[in-house]
């Protein structure tokens, strides 16, 4: 994510990324959610209002977990927010 409040000063405030073999295909913004299109991994839905950060607090990357039986795997991520994986 970039800041381009100011275009000649242009400054990275945030980035988002799975595998680096993987590339994101399309991208929709509706207000502050970010819909990804990400090829083989799928769709994502990202909380824009606050940038993502990487970084190496205690408490980051995957924070909960639920199987309900119904096919998904829900995942809370820190970072990322919610994350539904298909269960193959």
């Amino acid at each position: 994510m970039l800041d381009v409040t100011d275009p000649a000063n242009m400054r990275l405030i945030g980035q988002y990324a799975l595998r680096p073999e993987y590339s994101i295909h399309n991208m929709v913004l509706v207000g502050t959610k970010l819909y990804i299109a990400y090829y083989q991994e799928g769709v994502r839905v990202l909380d824009v209002s606050v940038p993502p950060r990487a970084g190496s607090e205690f408490f980051s990357g995957a924070i909960g977990i639920r199987v309900p039986g119904d096919g998904f795997i829900y995942v809370v991520d820190a970072n990322r927010g919610l994350l539904i994986l298909q269960e193959e």
